[in-house]
Formats: structure tokens, sequence, C-alpha cells
């Protein structure tokens, strides 16, 4: 028995397609709000009445 009767035989066919890559993609999205809405102040965010409290019971 020889190595190469112990290896699997690929079946199929691969390729490549061009397609966006997800952290790009991304990228250009978070660039885009923020030229849009500017960048984001945290006080602002903190301070805008959207928060919630946790409390013990």
């Amino acid at each position: 028995m020889n190595l190469i009767t112990q290896l699997p035989v690929p079946v199929g066919v691969l390729y490549k397609t061009n397609r966006p890559i997800f952290e790009e993609e991304y990228e250009k999205l978070i660039e885009k709000n923020r030229q849009i809405k500017g960048e984001p102040d945290l006080q602002k965010i903190l301070y805008s009445g959207e928060i919630w409290e946790i409390k013990a019971d």
C-alpha cells in the first residue's frame, strides 16, 4: 500500500468568486455613517435620556 491510495479522493469543483469582504464593507458603512452623523459624542449618548436603571430586588 502506498501513500497515494491512503489519501481521500477529491470530488467536486473548486472555484473562486469575487465577493465583498465583510470587514471592508463594515468599515465603509461606519465611515458613511460618520460622514452623515458626525463623530459620536459619548457624553451626548450617556445623557440622552435613553438609559436603564438596574435595581437589586
